[in-house]
C-alpha cells in the first residue's frame, strides 16, 4: 500500500495505491496562497509545494503513478473562504465518506475532507485541479500535473519535459479576490485580460533553450504538454523536427514550412520529438488565441538547438 498525501492550495489531499511490497509514504503540502515574481512585479497565487516553507511554483508539485493503481483521495480543504473540491476532466472520481461508504458528491467545506476514489488510467499527463467557482480557482493557481506511467513496461532512460502553458490575469490575482470570503459571481468578476503568458511559471524568454542537436544524432525526448490556461494555444514545430505523437491523439496539421499541434484549455498531450544534426537554431512557436474571439493574443518563442 503507497500513500501520498497531498494538501493542496487552501487544501490538502492523499493518494494511498496498492503495491506488492510494504508502504511508502510522500508528502506534498498546499499553500493557500503564494507569490510569483515576474520581473518587478509579485502576483499573487495558490499552489502547491512539497515543503511547508516552500516557494509556490505553478504548476503545482507533479503526482505520480501507475496505471491500474488504486488511488484513494483524501482531500482537506484548510481554506478560510469557499469551499473546493478535486476534479479531473477524463477520470471519474467516486466519492466516500472515511470509511468508505458512498457519500453525497458535494464541495468540501473548510476543515473538512472529502475522500476520492479512481483507478489510473491509461499512460499520459493529466490535469487535476479545483473545479469549484470555475473557473477562478483554476486561473489563481489551484491547478497541477498527474503522470501516469506503465506499470509493465520497464521505465526507459532519455530526456523527459514537462511543459505547462497558461495565460494570467494580474487583476484576478488581488489580494481583495483571493482572500474574499466568497469569491465573486460571474457578472461580479473583472473582464479576463491576461498581460502575462508563462510556460512553467516563466515567461517564455526565460525558458532555457531545448538542445536536441549536438553534431550528431540524438534519441527522441519526450515533451509532456499542457494547457492549463483558458485560451486556446498552436505550437507550430519546424518542418524539419521529427515528431511522434503519443497515444489517442493524432492530429497534427503540417504545412509547408511548420507542423502545428492545438491544445483547447485544459488539454494536454504527449510527442516524441527529435531533430536531425543541424548548425542554424531553431524555435518552436507559441500562439494564445482567445476561444471567445479567436484574435491571436500572444505569442512567444522558445529556441531550439
Amino acid at each position: 500500500m503507497k500513500l501520498l498525501k497531498v494538501p493542496c492550495c487552501c487544501l490538502c489531499f492523499l493518494l494511498i495505491f496498492t503495491w506488492a511490497h510494504g508502504q511508502q509514504q510522500h508528502l506534498i503540502i498546499g499553500r493557500t496562497t503564494g507569490e510569483l515574481l515576474l520581473k518587478v512585479e509579485k502576483i499573487r497565487v495558490f499552489g502547491f509545494t512539497n515543503t511547508l516553507s516552500g516557494q509556490v511554483t505553478l504548476p503545482g508539485t507533479s503526482i505520480e503513478v501507475m496505471t491500474g493503481d488504486s488511488v484513494l483521495i483524501d482531500f482537506w480543504n484548510i481554506s478560510q473562504g469557499n469551499p473546493h473540491v478535486i476534479f479531473m476532466d477524463s477520470i471519474p472520481l467516486v466519492r466516500t465518506t472515511s470509511d468508505g461508504v458512498l457519500a453525497e458528491e458535494k464541495a468540501v467545506y473548510h476543515m473538512d475532507h472529502g475522500y476520492y476514489h479512481f483507478t489510473a488510467p491509461a499512460p499520459g499527463t493529466y490535469l487535476y485541479y479545483c473545479s469549484e467557482n470555475f473557473p477562478f480557482n483554476l486561473r489563481a493557481g489551484m491547478f497541477g500535473v498527474m503522470i501516469v506511467r506503465p506499470k509493465a513496461a520497464p521505465q526507459e532512460e532519455g530526456q523527459e519535459f514537462l511543459w505547462c502553458s497558461f495565460e494570467m490575469d494580474p487583476v484576478w490575482q488581488e489580494l481583495a479576490l483571493l482572500e474574499a470570503e466568497n469569491t465573486p459571481q460571474p457578472n461580479e468578476r473583472p473582464i479576463y485580460q491576461p498581460q502575462h503568458f508563462l510556460l512553467n511559471g516563466k515567461p517564455f524568454k526565460e525558458t532555457e533553450p531545448l538542445a536536441l542537436s549536438e553534431g550528431k544524432s540524438k534519441e527522441p525526448i519526450l515533451i509532456r504538454l499542457v494547457n492549463a490556461g483558458h485560451w486556446q494555444q498552436e505550437i507550430s514545430f519546424p518542418k524539419g523536427l521529427r515528431l511522434q505523437l503519443l497515444g489517442e491523439r493524432k492530429t497534427l496539421l503540417k504545412t509547408k514550412h511548420q507542423q502545428q499541434l492545438v491544445l483547447a484549455p485544459r488539454e494536454t498531450c504527449e510527442l516524441l520529438l527529435e531533430l536531425p544534426p543541424v548548425k542554424k537554431k531553431r524555435r518552436i512557436k507559441y500562439i494564445f488565441r482567445d476561444p471567445e474571439t479567436g484574435r491571436m493574443k500572444h505569442r512567444a518563442f522558445l529556441a531550439i538547438y
